[in-house]
């Protein structure tokens, strides 16, 4: 985890998938890591991120996530540290 705001991205591809850590310093790309089924790269995508905030109760899961032409899931991670709060104005 880098200095300011993170940003974890992920391609699910039929047969792997990658998950990079944007920073304002630097991409990190991890794997990418072969996966039997569509489950199973899913999976692995929150795990590698889960991993990378070992130790800390942190909550992982999809924030969005589209197909492009060629069949390829891209995606973006949401990562919640317990420490941050989601406000409801009531609006």
């Amino acid at each position: 985890m880098g200095k300011g705001f993170d940003v974890w991205c992920f391609t699910v591809t039929p047969d792997d998938f990658t998950v990079f850590e944007l920073t304002p310093e630097h991409v990190e790309v991890m794997g990418p890591y072969p996966a039997g089924t569509f489950k199973e790269a899913l999976d692995g995508v929150l795990d590698v991120v889960r991993r990378a905030f070992s130790g800390l109760d942190v909550y992982v899961g999809f924030a969005h996530s589209s197909f492009d032409s060629n069949g390829v899931l891209n995606g973006v991670v949401e990562v919640r540290l317990p420490f941050e709060r989601m406000f409801d104005d009531g609006e």
